[in-house]
């Protein structure tokens, strides 16, 4: 994957930061990769064009205080992700939880930076896969990084997506 995307953009301050706390959290992909390395990945391999299942899911626990309720207070949906590591987003309006409209990762589950990529349509209107990617430099409670997604899905006509409500 690396490879036929040019190789990988890694932000070395959050790839030490990640692997400083390797035995306090579980880091992913979203730690220690920009979103715009990831966007490149995805454009360049288009993961899209075979959306799997997911294989694992973000587990919260309700009720939880401190540090551990902050995305629970802040509306953030749990992640889920396939045998490649990518999260995978299930449509707003989709009926079943198979229902996988696009794939892609995080940066601090949104609040920093995100990279999505759509499915190609069924109905033929759209042939491609369709990457987004949105930056930000700041942490910001503000979800600015998922209403900037919701605002370009919605011009460009893309199903919106569960994890990130408009």
């Amino acid at each position: 994957v690396l490879d036929v995307a040019g190789g990988l953009l890694v932000d070395l301050g959050l790839a030490l930061a990640a692997t400083s706390t390797a035995g306090r959290a579980c880091p992913d992909l979203g730690a220690a990769a920009s979103a715009r390395a990831l966007g490149a990945v995805l454009a360049a391999v288009a993961p899209a064009q075979e959306v799997l299942p997911a294989i694992g899911r973000e587990h919260r626990m309700s009720g939880s205080a401190g540090m551990a309720s902050l995305p629970e207070m802040l509306g953030l949906s749990p992640r889920a992700w396939d045998e490649r590591g990518l999260e995978v987003f299930e449509a707003a309006d989709g009926s079943r939880r198979s229902d996988v409209a696009a794939v892609g990762l995080t940066s601090v589950s949104g609040l920093l930076g995100l990279a999505v990529q759509w499915r190609p349509s069924s109905g033929g209107e759209r042939s491609a896969p369709v990457t987004v990617v949105v930056l930000t430099n700041e942490l910001s409670a503000a979800l600015v990084p998922q209403r900037i997604l919701a605002e370009v899905a919605a011009s460009l006509g893309l199903p919106p997506l569960a994890a990130f409500p408009g």
